[in-house]
């Protein structure tokens, strides 16, 4: 897992949706599908997280450089600095930031940043063996009750359609 394209940069909307439902996925997706990171800014959005809490979860807390800040700074998106921080750091840094956020997610898409949605990363967990359909199917209807904004019946039928359980 040393290749920059196995690297995760999670935005705060995906983890406090799992902290809020599940925080065990964020280990299970770091020490299965790729290693997951989280900028020291979006930790300080993410209540339910501290750095010794991120160290049990297999979530590595990264610090922006001083030319990240400044390049997140100049950023020409209608997004969070804290967005814009993550936007920066995938670039830089050649990861993948995961959010649900539409809005950072265009951003990241005009500035060539890939991108994954929180519940892609539940998909990869059950492709691998990891968790159960039923139970990946729990944690999502969960997610979807608790911020139907990021996460409503579209986006909630597309991902069980992909995994086969319409």
């Amino acid at each position: 897992m040393t290749n920059p394209t196995n690297e995760l940069l999670f935005d705060a909307d995906v983890l406090i949706d799992l902290c809020e439902v599940d925080s065990s996925f964020i280990k299970l997706i770091s020490e299965n599908i790729a290693r997951a990171h989280i900028a020291t800014r979006v930790l300080q959005e993410v209540e339910a997280l501290s750095p010794s809490r991120c160290a049990s979860l297999s979530l590595l807390v990264e610090r922006p450089t001083t030319e990240e800040l400044l390049a997140a700074g100049k950023l020409d998106c209608t997004i969070s600095f804290a967005d814009k921080v993550c936007l920066i750091m995938s670039r830089e840094r050649g990861w993948t930031c995961v959010t649900n956020d539409r809005k950072l997610r265009s951003c990241c898409s005009k500035h060539r940043v890939r991108t994954r949605r929180g519940l892609r990363m539940v998909v990869d967990l059950v492709r691998a063996g990891v968790v159960s359909k039923k139970h990946a199917v729990n944690v999502a209807e969960n997610i979807a009750q608790s911020n139907p904004g990021h996460i409503g019946v579209t986006v909630l039928a597309r991902f069980k359609a992909e995994l086969e359980l319409d």
